[in-house]
């Protein structure tokens, strides 16, 4: 039985957990090494968890997420959501500390993305943001 590879996930932090489960389920079927599962998982997560707490319009829809592994070689993940413009390409790299008093707490989402991810790319059409996510294979 072929997978799924769509999934809408509701603007709501305490139903993200059927994302997991659905990325294991695409990982197993397309045999994914488990760092790419991890990578995807992680990613998705943080972008989901952005949109939310960072968007959080009730009108915005779900967020579709699609995943296109028919690549031998990548993997391409697209998250998409109703709100305002936002480009994470853009966002600026975090400041590193001197010190534990001047560290934050939070705020790492996008660099864990980039740092995972092989390539983010932002697109913005119909009043959607459209963030894709590219991941090597071989990790």
């Amino acid at each position: 039985m072929p997978i799924e590879r769509r999934l809408a996930v509701p603007r709501d932090l305490g139903r993200l957990d059927v994302v997991a489960p659905w990325v294991d389920a695409v990982a197993h079927a397309g045999d994914w090494p488990d760092k790419l599962s991890f990578a995807v998982q992680l990613c998705l997560e943080e972008a989901l968890a952005n949109i939310i707490e960072h968007d959080a319009d009730p009108d915005g829809g779900p967020i579709a997420i699609v995943i296109d592994d028919s690549d031998s070689r990548r993997v391409a993940v697209r998250v998409e959501s109703a709100g305002k413009p936002f480009d994470p390409t853009r966002y600026p790299e975090p400041v590193t500390a001197e010190s534990l008093v001047e560290a934050k707490i939070g705020g790492q989402g996008i660099h864990l993305m980039r740092s995972f991810a092989s390539a983010m790319r932002y697109e913005r059409r119909d009043k959607r943001n459209s963030i894709e996510l590219i991941f090597d294979r071989i990790q």
